[in-house]
């Protein structure tokens, strides 16, 4: 299991250097900060997958920091450090959005166990996550050529034409079919129909711009979004999709 991005928020030098040097140890990155605004533009401005945090601070209170936090970062691992034990003060470190909850003096086995069940949970919500946007990005690719599939371009096209729309901007659809598509794959066999298509899926992809949406449409048909092109810079496009087949 590989070292967790650490920010440390924790006003006592002492503690901080100890927790500090123990993290690293255990192969963390740490960054410390004694503060609650230095926390703040920190966590604002860098990566980092687990937050210990101090309940009481010079400049007000980890719990509403803990809160804030949690808002903007709903995966990250939080655990709060704090002097005090009553039911109360663990009940507000939960009800902020803390994962976890530490009471002082604390052994520091204890924390760096903590710790590295927090990473555990960081590293599999990350994989999760990772495995999500990859199966979103499959449902809306199209398996053989790789470009957009239908709902894909659906989805695209709608938000484009209401832009178009809006604001008077020039946007073109280009449908493309292969003529006697039928007939290769009756002579020849689907393994040569599907390699046609993909030899298209290519020219296309080479052809169009990056700000271009290409799908393809279904069976042997393909559609090209052009935005800010009007008619004539289509029928261009056109012919020369055309001309490279």
């Amino acid at each position: 299991m590989s070292g967790a991005e650490v920010v440390l928020v924790e006003d006592d030098p002492s503690i901080g250097r100890l927790v500090g040097l123990s993290l690293r140890r255990e192969g963390h990155r740490v960054r410390h900060v004694p503060s609650i605004e230095a926390a703040r533009r920190l966590l604002s401005s860098t990566e980092w997958d687990i937050l210990l945090l101090d309940r009481r601070l010079p400049d007000g209170d980890g719990v509403d920091l803990c809160r804030e936090v949690r808002q903007r970062h709903l995966h990250a691992y939080i655990l709060i450090l704090t002097g005090d034990a009553t039911k109360e003060s663990k009940l507000a470190g939960f009800d902020c959005g803390a994962d976890d909850y530490v009471t002082k003096p604390f052994h520091m086995e204890e924390l760096m166990a903590r710790v590295r069940a927090g990473l555990r949970i960081v590293q599999l919500q990350k994989a999760l996550l990772a495995s999500n946007r990859q199966l979103e990005e499959l449902s809306r690719t199209d398996a053989l050529t790789g470009l957009r599939n239908r709902r894909s371009f659906d989805e695209e096209l709608a938000m484009r034409f209401e832009y178009a729309r809006r604001y008077g901007r020039p946007l073109t659809l280009v449908m493309i079919d292969i003529d006697h598509f039928k007939k290769v794959n009756d002579a020849f066999g689907h393994p040569v129909g599907d390699a046609v298509l993909q030899k298209l899926a290519q020219v296309l992809k080479r052809t169009t711009r990056q700000s271009d949406v290409v799908a393809r449409f279904g069976g042997e048909e393909f559609a090209v979004l052009l935005p800010e092109t009007p008619m004539r810079e289509a029928l261009q496009f056109a012919e020369k999709i055309r001309a490279a087949v």
